[in-house]
């Protein structure tokens, strides 16, 4: 450890694992652990950044707009949007602080989806 807070582990291991796993068992364990080990004393690990991947992420976002005029001089304005229409989990990454007892576990995940509506008057 360098003491400097720039550390990385050791790759000691494959950390693939078979995507073929029920889903439960992928978010308790997305990488196999094991095929990491703490960096030795004076060392910044040899890891290299960004060396996993997340799971993907894909949203498909929709919005609706309609100017409805009022006056001469003054419209109403009606918005509809949506975000995440399909309601897609989109995972975030696993923990990858190796002294953290979730080590490797997906903990948490983007928005659901999410509808908001709007009126505005413009003049």
């Amino acid at each position: 450890m360098s003491g400097v807070n720039a550390d990385r582990a050791d790759l000691v291991g494959n950390p693939a694992i078979s995507s073929d796993r029920p889903l439960a068992q992928r978010l308790k364990q997305d990488f196999n652990t094991a095929a990491f080990a703490p960096n030795r004393i004076g060392t910044f690990g040899n890891t290299g950044r960004n060396i996993m991947r997340a799971p993907g992420a894909a949203t498909f976002d929709f919005g609706l707009l309609k100017n409805l005029p009022v006056t001469e001089k003054i419209r109403l304005q009606y918005r509809a949007e949506a975000f995440n229409v399909l309601n897609r989990v989109n995972f975030a990454a696993p923990n990858g602080n190796q002294s953290a007892p979730t080590f490797g576990s997906i903990t948490s995940a983007g928005d659901p989806r999410v509808l908001q509506m709007a009126l505005k008057l413009l003049f």
